[in-house]
């Protein structure tokens, strides 16, 4: 998107200022907060819906500041520019609601969480593991409290982590609703979070460590058929065929394979986020996020579990998009005494 002027007529020219202007070319001027027209609002709303992607945090508009009429600085988030009516100059903090964020949240679902548990499934279903093949087992009680715990044990400290790098590359919000609020921690800890642990480490971390193991036990197998060969000339035969039957023994993925498929996993896992817009400081956060999903489900050699994974992550996602608001927001109302 460029700032360069447009030749579309000024009736429609509306659409681009200020919103565009400001996810363009950051935060815009005093002048760019005038009333857009209803139409351009609208058309503007219909072209950033087709996203189906959770909006990034940073991606947004500052509020302007005026204390002497007591107003309060905030965000003007994506979502919220495109779903919420402009705000009066002299009205409070922007506000998200349930409708705001219901009008991206039931398109990311239908369009992304659902694929993704349906990916899962069928590749569970094809490699013969079934659903514990992608960390979905049947658990008992005491191991259900364990998972538990482990995911609370790590999940709260990288969840104060996130809300900490929120702060820094995002210092921006928009206050949500108590129902708002509910909604959104509905949503990334019982829906969005499931579903990506699923996809993403169920699915495809498992498929690249296999993948992975596969061509390093074809290679050894080759290497083992061409060493044999000349053994063959000058030994027995029964020995010739010993090494032969010891080269093509399967065996499971090694550290090597599982390394190597937890880092692949990892890196498209964060570069996947750059379809919804998000900035690569946040991409590096959610990388560094997701090799800390992929190892806690990797360490179970015996019984991989995707729970512990699923609420690490939940965890962190909640208070980098939606509870690091309520933070950002309690934040500057301290700083300004």
């Amino acid at each position: 998107m460029t700032s360069e002027p447009s030749e579309t007529p000024p009736t429609t020219q509306p659409l681009y200022s200020p919103v565009c202007a400001a996810l363009s070319n950051g935060a815009p001027t005093d002048e760019a907060w005038a009333d857009p027209p209803a139409d351009g609002a609208a058309a503007h709303e219909t072209a950033l819906s087709a996203v189906i992607l959770p909006p990034p945090p940073e991606d947004g508009l500052f509020a302007s500041t005026d204390t002497a009429n007591g107003r309060e600085s905030g965000l003007v988030s994506r979502r919220a520019a495109v779903t919420a009516t402009y705000i009066p100059s002299d009205s409070a903090v922007a506000r998200s609601t349930v409708r705001a964020t219901w009008k991206w949240l039931w398109k990311d679902t239908l369009g992304r969480v659902v694929p993704f548990v349906i990916a899962a499934g069928v590749y569970a279903r094809l490699s013969g593991g079934g659903w514990p093949g992608v960390g979905l087992r049947r658990v008992t009680a005491r191991e259900l409290r364990r998972d538990l715990a482990w995911g609370v044990t790590l999940g709260l400290p990288l969840a104060g982590l996130a809300a900490a790098f929120r702060a820094r590359v995002a210092p921006r919000y928009r206050l949500p609703t108590v129902g708002d609020q509910a909604l959104q921690t509905l949503f990334y800890l019982g829906i969005n979070a499931p579903a990506e642990e699923l996809f993403w480490r169920g699915f495809m971390q498992t498929m690249m460590i296999d993948g992975l193991g596969r061509l390093s036990h074809r290679f050894v197998r080759g290497r083992g058929r061409r060493s044999a060969a000349p053994a063959a000339m000058s030994a027995l035969g029964g020995a010739a065929d010993a090494t032969v039957s010891d080269a093509s023994v399967a065996r499971e993925p090694g550290a090597a394979e599982a390394a190597l498929g937890w880092a692949l996993t990892t890196a498209i896992f964060g570069a996947y986020h750059r379809l919804g817009g998000w900035s690569w400081q946040s991409i590096a956060g959610v990388t560094a996020a997701g090799g800390v999903f992929g190892a806690v489900y990797l360490l179970p050699r015996k019984r991989r579990s995707i729970i512990p994974a699923t609420v690490i992550h939940g965890l962190a996602t909640a208070a980098f998009l939606s509870w690091g608001d309520v933070a950002l927001h309690l934040l500057s109302r301290r700083q300004r005494g």
